[in-house]
């Protein structure tokens, strides 16, 4: 199942060869019931994040959006703050990614700070 889910996402965020935001926005809402579907639990979820990793590594197209994409996740409840924020915080120092997504991690940790609160 793992590789069926890391196909399906990979899938979905490199199936267009001119990508814009518009219609990768479009893509995963319309898509929205069937990751919600395969990515139901906790193990496969992260599987999302993995594959944009795997994606962005010989993507630069699709790595502009990664940011805009993950964030559209959150706020369509498939991926959760915490997922996103433990995802960020393993990845290393180094990585381009971390350096784009360092914003939404910010925020995210904004977030967990005024609910605790």
């Amino acid at each position: 199942m793992d590789g069926m889910c890391l196909i399906l996402m990979t899938t979905l965020l490199q199936v267009d060869e001119n990508p814009t935001w518009k219609k990768l926005n479009e893509l995963l809402v319309g898509w929205k019931p069937i990751i919600k579907n395969y990515f139901s639990d906790n193990y496969s979820i992260k599987l999302i994040l993995v594959a944009i990793e795997d994606i962005v590594k010989n993507n630069n197209i699709l790595f502009k959006f990664m940011v805009k994409v993950i964030h559209m996740l959150y706020n369509e409840d498939i991926l959760s703050e915490i997922f996103i924020i433990e995802w960020y915080e393993k990845l290393s120092e180094d990585y381009k990614l971390k350096v784009v997504v360092k914003v939404l991690y910010d925020w995210l940790c904004g977030e967990s700070e005024d609910k605790s609160n």
